[in-house]
């Protein structure tokens, strides 16, 4: 896969991707604190759930990803798929290798010039351990 998107682009273009990753620390806490093997991920601000049933946390791991038509848990309208999960060391790794030049991870912001209300709701919605397994990067072609 990553190798077809670096094959179409030119020399200096940008692969910008939102992805889910697997962030270790998130996984494995959200582990310990189920009843049986594996363990949940879930934001109803962002409408989506995480879902696993591995004795371990590790990268290549298979779960179940919800995504819900609403903010919130509207089981009525909803879609869940099978994902597997790469940390962003694998991610970044595979890019390189397939002909990208440098991977950047960024971090979500709020324009400087949102209004206040914007501003702290994105500061309210952002504050949950889900969203550690949401990833944005650009990657750049030699």
């Amino acid at each position: 896969r990553c190798v077809g998107d670096a094959r179409a682009l030119g020399s200096g273009g940008r692969f910008v991707s939102v992805t889910t990753i697997l962030n270790k620390p998130s996984f494995e806490k959200a582990a310990a604190a189920a009843d049986a093997p594996g363990g949940v991920l879930a934001s109803d601000a962002w409408g989506f759930s995480i879902v696993w049933e591995a004795d371990s946390v590790r990268d290549g791991m298979l779960a179940d990803v919800t995504l819900f038509g609403s903010c919130g848990r509207d089981v009525a309208t909803r879609v869940t798929f099978p994902n597997y999960f790469w940390s962003k060391d694998a991610i970044t790794g595979a890019l390189l290798d397939s002909g990208f030049d440098r991977v950047e991870w960024l971090v979500p912001l709020v324009a400087a010039d949102a209004p206040g209300d914007v501003a702290n709701e994105f500061g309210r919605i952002n504050r949950t351990p889900a969203l550690d397994a949401v990833g944005f990067f650009v990657a750049t072609k030699k």
